[in-house]
């Protein structure tokens, strides 16, 4: 028996695909399959809060530049620059090696050059220099001013039109100038002020009709710059001594004014214009309380002029104290013929005027009668 004939047919051998054949110029390039080219990564995005710290960061840097720029041109362009000072030398001292001379009764003190002589006496000093080309002199007194500095050399006829140049300022404070550059002698005359005390300087020409040489007016310039016033206590001091108990004393009286007077050493008579005291143990009448009314000068003044002193004897032929003496400002006054005793005490009250006249050595006497003083 036949073997069934089977029918062999051939398997069909699957060919893979075929690429698709390029043109001849064109064979060198193929493109490879998209399966077997390289991926391209995924691009990532910024998250939005970094990029605001980001531009955040950048205005910041911006704005502090700007900040930094705009201070710098601001200092350097625009702040005005202060014009630098020129440096001077200081100017050296002529006087830092001078003398000094000073007078605290006086009030004043003032520096001077070795070289000058100087020579003092009551009221006023004078010095020169060695060569004896330049004198001067500084005298003072005029106390009791009652005016301006100007009116009193007016008053006084210190400064004539006539042989000056008038009156004009002082090298210093308070201080004022005259020149007598018409007078036969020429020569500068300053004047300075310290409360009711006026100082007097003076420097004068060598030769008659001649000027005043230039340097001998600037060394008298130079030594009143110096020229320093000290302070003068206006207000009366208290007596020397103490005052004396008072008990038991009477009283003496008359219209105007009473005191009291120890009884025991003293009596008494009186009219409407003196109180005069007797002392037991001896002859001679005194102290006298004189009354003088409607009085317009001060006390020494009107004493200058009652007993016919001049303003230029103060200090030499006379000498005045002020003191408290109870609740008035008295003025004690001594004399040269009587220095060893106060001659008169002085006390004002409005037009009142009261001269307590004695030559008594007890001031402490003295001064506890004018304490009981009382006007009516």
């Amino acid at each position: 028996m036949e073997p069934e004939k089977q029918d062999f047919k051939t398997p069909e051998v699957t060919q893979p695909p075929q690429a698709d054949i390029l043109p001849t110029g064109a064979a060198t390039k193929q493109t490879p399959p998209t399966s077997l080219l390289p991926s391209t990564p995924p691009t990532s995005e910024t998250p939005k809060g970094n990029r605001w710290i980001l531009i955040s960061g950048i205005i910041i840097f911006v704005l502090g530049v700007l900040g930094v720029g705009g201070y710098w041109a601001y200092q350097n362009y625009l702040v005005p620059k202060p014009s630098p000072t020129p440096t001077t030398s200081p100017t050296p001292d002529v006087t830092a090696s001078w003398k000094t001379y000073s007078n605290e009764s006086a009030g004043f003190s003032f520096k001077y050059p070795p070289s000058i002589t100087l020579k003092e006496y009551t009221k006023n000093i004078s010095f020169t220099d060695a060569s004896g080309n330049f004198t001067t002199t500084i005298s003072w007194g005029f106390t009791d001013l009652t005016g301006t500095l100007e009116e009193e050399i007016k008053t006084r006829a210190q400064c004539p039109i006539e042989v000056t140049d008038g009156i004009v300022p002082g090298p210093i404070p308070n201080s004022l100038r005259c020149n007598f550059t018409k007078s036969h002698y020429a020569s500068v005359d300053i004047w300075v002020q310290n409360g009711k005390k006026i100082y007097k300087a003076v420097i004068g020409a060598i030769n008659p009709n001649e000027p005043i040489p230039d340097e001998n007016t600037k060394l008298l310039d130079q030594i009143l710059s110096t020229f320093k016033l000290l302070e003068v206590n206006a207000t009366p001091t208290p007596g020397t001594t103490n005052l004396q108990s008072t008990v038991g004393w009477q009283k003496a009286e008359n219209s105007t004014f009473s005191i009291k007077y120890p009884a025991d050493k003293f009596t008494v008579a009186n009219t409407d214009k003196f109180i005069q005291l007797t002392r037991i143990e001896q002859t001679n009448p005194g102290p006298d309380f004189l009354l003088f009314t409607n009085n317009t000068n001060s006390a020494q003044n009107w004493y200058l002029n009652y007993y016919s002193y001049s303003s230029s004897e103060i200090g030499t032929n006379i000498f005045f104290k002020q003191r408290k003496l109870g609740s008035f400002d008295s003025l004690e006054v001594s004399t040269k013929t009587s220095p060893n005793y106060i001659q008169d005490i002085v006390v004002t009250k409005g037009s009142n005027l009261i001269d307590l006249h004695t030559q008594d050595s007890d001031l402490a006497l003295m001064e506890t009668l004018i304490s009981t003083l009382v006007f009516k």
